[in-house]
Parts: C-alpha cells; sequence; structure tokens
C-alpha cells in the first residue's frame, strides 16, 4: 500500500479522537492503515507507555501496557481469539526471538484451575508463555507476578534463573523490544499483499473493532 496524499492525511489527522465518531465506510484500506498507525498506535500505546516507563518510573505499569498491547496487536495479526496461543506467537514473531527458547516443563500442577491447566500440562513451555501467564494473566488479573520478574539491568531480555525457577525480564529491554515489535507489523503491513494473510487479518479485525457500531 501507498500511504494517503498530504491532503487525505490532513484530513484524517483532524478526526476526533472517539472512533466511533467516525465513518471508517468513506476511507480507503491505507487511509484506515494511516488511522491507525497515527491517531490509535504511535500516540496511545508507543507514547503513553514510554512515559509510563520513562518518566514515572514504573515496571508494573510497563509491563500492564505491553500485555495489553500485545494482546491487542496478536488479534489483527492472527485473527484468531485464542491469547494463549497467539499472545505468545506475538512475542516470539515481533519482539524478540528469545522468547522462542524452550525449557522443560519445571512446575508442579498442584490445586490446577481450569483456566490454568492448558500451562501446567504442557512437557515443555516457552518463555513467551511464561510470560503469558505469569505476567500478563498473573498481573492483569491477580496484580501480582508468578514464574516472572521484572527486573533491571540484564545482559539480555529475559534470562532463565534455573534455581528459583522464574524467568527474569529487563524492562528497559522490554520496552525496546516492544517498540520495535510494533514498527516491525506496521511496516509488514505497509508491504502486505491484498491476497496475504497478514493483509487479511487486519483489515478483518479493523472492521469488527471499529467499522462496527453498537
Amino acid at each position: 500500500m501507498i500511504t494517503p496524499t498530504k491532503k487525505r492525511k490532513v484530513m484524517i489527522d483532524l478526526f476526533p479522537s472517539t472512533w466511533s465518531d467516525i465513518d471508517f465506510s468513506k476511507l480507503a484500506d491505507n487511509e484506515k492503515l494511516y488511522w491507525f498507525e497515527n491517531r490509535r498506535i504511535l500516540p496511545w500505546l508507543i507514547e503513553d507507555t514510554k512515559r509510563i516507563k520513562e518518566k514515572a518510573g514504573s515496571m508494573f505499569g510497563l509491563a500492564v501496557m505491553v500485555s495489553v498491547g500485545v494482546e491487542f496487536l496478536s488479534r489483527f495479526r492472527y485473527a484468531k481469539d485464542e491469547p494463549n496461543k497467539y499472545f505468545p506467537l506475538f512475542l516470539e514473531d515481533y519482539l524478540s526471538k528469545q522468547f522462542k527458547k524452550e525449557i522443560k516443563q519445571p512446575y508442579h500442577p498442584a490445586q490446577i484451575g481450569s483456566r490454568e491447566k492448558w500451562f501446567y500440562k504442557k512437557q515443555k513451555v516457552k518463555y513467551s508463555e511464561i510470560f503469558y501467564f505469569g505476567i500478563r494473566n498473573q498481573l492483569v488479573h491477580k496484580f501480582l507476578l508468578r514464574h516472572s520478574v521484572l527486573i533491571e539491568p540484564l545482559p539480555n531480555l529475559l534470562k532463565w534463573e534455573r534455581k528459583k525457577k522464574r524467568l527474569l525480564v529487563d524492562t528497559r529491554m522490554l520496552l525496546v523490544c516492544f517498540e520495535n515489535g510494533i514498527h516491525k507489523y506496521l511496516t509488514q503491513l505497509w508491504h502486505a499483499k491484498t491476497n496475504s494473510d497478514i493483509y487479511r487479518n487486519f483489515f478483518s479485525s479493523f472492521s469488527t473493532n471499529f467499522e462496527r457500531k453498537f
């Protein structure tokens, strides 16, 4: 896709901040993507997340925003409502290949809840799955971390602490990887062919999220 003309960009930049007040049926696909990138993702997801970490110094705030952002974008990228599968996949595909690291299941499945069976029954787990289960799920639903620690500095984004059975996550690098991963995904979208999965999935999800009026 090519970017919209300067005149159309100016028009889109003047749209109200409330998406429900916008008639997206009047926009071409490249204009929808321009709005998504410049009115939704850059100011809200990237800049707000950076302010939380850099100005407020909040590791928990950063982790929450990264979790919200990855889950949101994974639905657009893969068009599937299976977060325990596609949230980790987005981490691996876009944030860092380190998330693909797999280890033998280190935890005992004691007192498994119905929402936790998928994790504890696995023979092997990936760092991406530990992040999803131990940070995203636990922090968002219970305001705690499990099997993981937010810390800095580390020599790498991720480090497995074998004796304590926990994943260490460097928050400085997490912020960098998060921003870079978003830009990687957006760049792929701008260069995607109309018959590709990434293109179809995005605009299908865009229609469901923004074009349908409730």
